[in-house]
């Protein structure tokens, strides 16, 4: 059987540097950039990975799958023919589901399938997803890239020159693109790459990091990211260690 990955050793020995490459719209490395440990060094937790996706997959139904019943369907309640007499099995008007066109016996009804998962669950298997693409060297980061021009060449050159892209010039596995907000030349010169998937820092989510194999952060959505979420971690524990009020007896 294969050897189990200790999980706590790789965070502390991605604390010890963590850091990761800057590329140019060359692809060529021009510096370094920290990362904030609270996000790229958590511990990689594959059950709460799974229960994060299983929870946002649920969540994308609509559950408006709906029939209508013979109460439902527009039409006569007339008798469509006499009780006795005919020779015939008795029925009752045209709107019976033994009859075409009438309604559906034991159809789907709208349903709700939303599913909840807390939002520190939310936050702890996002952080388990990025420390996850950086220990794997599947997180790269983009300086310059918001001075291109809106055009589909200038980013099949960015990927090309980051060796992402099969021979035919298309990605070789799906790859996201993180922006620090919505930047329109990016996403006009980004949108119809194939493979190409393109979020903001703040709408980041663990389904996205995992559909894609590799992720491009531009240099400024580091920061937002961490500013977004750091900020709320904290006021997060700010609310829980505020002292609840005492009613005092009159």
């Amino acid at each position: 059987m294969p050897r189990k990955v200790d999980t706590n050793k790789q965070k502390k020995e991605s604390k010890k540097n963590l850091e990761a490459n800057v590329y140019d719209l060359k692809g060529k490395i021009i510096g370094k950039m920290s990362l904030p440990e609270e996000i790229f060094a958590a511990k990689i937790n594959p059950i709460l990975l799974s229960q994060a996706i299983r929870v946002y997959q649920v969540n994308q139904r609509a559950g408006t799958h709906a029939v209508k019943t013979r109460t439902q369907v527009t039409g006569s309640t007339r008798k469509i023919y006499r009780q006795k007499g005919t020779g015939r099995a008795r029925h009752g008007d045209i709107k019976a589901p033994i009859f075409i066109g009438g309604g559906v016996a034991h159809g789907p009804k709208p349903y709700n399938y939303s599913l909840k998962l807390p939002a520190k669950m939310r936050q702890l298997a996002l952080f388990s997803a990025l420390t996850d693409k950086y220990q794997n060297d599947n997180l790269n980061i983009i300086s310059g890239l918001e001075s291109i021009e809106p055009k589909t060449k200038n980013i099949v050159s960015l990927l090309k020159n980051l060796a992402l892209t099969k021979k035919d010039g298309n990605l070789a596995k799906k790859t996201l693109l993180v922006l620090p907000d919505i930047v329109k030349n990016i996403i006009y010169a980004g949108r119809n790459v194939e493979n190409l998937n393109m979020t903001q820092a703040k709408l980041l989510n663990t389904y996205n990091l995992l559909a894609n194999q590799n992720i491009l952060f531009m240099k400024e959505s580091v920061g937002v990211l961490k500013n977004h979420l750091i900020k709320k971690e904290k006021a997060d524990e700010g609310a829980k260690s505020r002292p609840k009020r005492s009613l005092k007896k009159k």
